[in-house]
């Protein structure tokens, strides 16, 4: 019996070892990172799909109205021809070549509509990863900076329980109020919770991050950071704005539809359909029209708040470096006076968390300037 269970062990171990995940160390920097991003994600495998059959449905409709144009030339080639010769035109060929005429018309009407929604699926296809590139850069520069957070905040966690146990030992003696303890033990609390909070948004957002790059949940990650030198050199407003009414996905959509709307209330025109069918006809170009005229008025209000978020960032890049700097003087004045024996350890501790905590805040202004001109120059492309 014992010898059974053992061989059952074995198997049940050898068959956990085939299937089992194991963990790996990975250090990304912003490329590698993009990179992997892009190799994993089966959406563009998706839209490369959907792009495969709009393209096949513009060949297959393309050849009919290529075929259904061969035969209405050859009837209007006929019409000439018994009219130059007073030939009389029967009702019943008449209206079956009229149907013929407006078959011809309604395939190059099919034609047009797919083949504006292709060139638009196309344009998303060409751009994904520009679109990935900036998911990445968004989670990548907050993970960075929860990281480091959380790092600042167990220390000070650390601070305030020896502020909070020399409090305790002092309380005991007599030597410290009720009210001082109940302070000195309420920041700890509070730090204890900070910190507590930053770690489950870290893990949440560590989470999204493997997810997008397709690691295993329980892969140690080390990143680094490559948004710390960003290019704060930015062109006018206008520049950008006539960038996007060149290149913007959406704009070049809407402008798809309306050039399909054009046509189509040409061939509405030319054809033998009734006047209902020619209504439709202008009534879609009038939304056509609507639609790009408003999708070109929110890029403009997209590329105008993405060109205020960097004026913005790079003021707020100002005040933060400012910041910083008081605070090292700050920081250097403490050290002085711990030196001379002025004050105790736990306020230099609290001073260099000070200075640490504005060094991150300094930072992270930093890659919200990266952030914000990668932001201003995707508002061309992306919407």
């Amino acid at each position: 019996m014992k010898r059974k269970v053992s061989i059952l062990m074995i198997m049940l171990l050898l068959l956990f070892q085939n299937f089992a995940v194991f963990a790996d160390n990975v250090t990304l920097d912003r490329d590698t990172a993009v990179t992997r991003a892009i190799e994993s994600s089966n959406a563009k495998e998706d839209l490369n799909d959907s792009l495969k059959t709009l393209n096949g449905q513009v060949a297959t409709l393309h050849n009919y109205a290529k075929q259904q144009k061969d035969g209405k030339s050859n009837y209007d080639s006929m019409v000439d021809m018994m009219n130059a010769n007073n030939i009389p035109i029967s009702d019943k060929y008449y209206y079956t070549a009229v149907e013929k005429y407006n078959y011809f018309y309604s395939m190059q009407i099919q034609y047009e509509s797919v083949n504006a929604q292709y060139k638009a699926l196309k344009d998303t296809v060409d751009t994904f990863d520009l679109q990935l590139e900036a998911g990445v850069d968004q989670l990548m520069t907050k993970l960075i900076y929860l990281n480091e957070m959380l790092v600042l905040q167990n220390d000070y966690v650390d601070i305030q329980l020896k502020l909070y146990k020399d409090a305790e030992t002092q309380h005991d003696l007599g030597l410290l109020s009720e009210n001082e303890y109940l302070d000195a033990k309420e920041s700890y609390l509070k730090s204890l919770y900070s910190a507590s909070q930053t770690y489950y948004s870290q893990q949440s957002l560590e989470l999204q991050f493997k997810e997008l790059l397709g690691l295993n949940v329980d892969d140690t990650l080390t990143l680094k950071d490559d948004y710390l030198s960003p290019d704060t050199n930015i062109e006018t407003l206008d520049y950008y704005e006539n960038l996007a009414l060149e290149n913007r996905n959406d704009i070049k959509s809407a402008k798809y539809a309306l050039d399909a709307a054009y046509t189509t209330y040409d061939l509405n025109m030319r054809g033998l359909y009734d006047l209902t069918n020619k209504l439709r006809a202008q009534m879609a170009v009038d939304q056509a029209e609507a639609a790009y005229d408003a999708v070109k008025v929110a890029a403009h209000q997209d590329v105008l708040a993405a060109y205020n978020e960097v004026i913005n960032a790079q003021k707020n890049l100002a005040i933060s470096q400012k910041n910083y700097e008081i605070q090292l003087a700050s920081q250097n004045q403490t050290k002085i006076s711990y030196e001379q024996g002025l004050i105790k350890k736990t306020d230099l501790d609290l001073v260099n968390y000070a200075t640490s905590a504005s060094l991150e805040a300094l930072k992270d202004q930093i890659r919200t300037v990266y952030l914000a001109v990668e932001t201003i120059n995707q508002s061309t492309v992306l919407e």
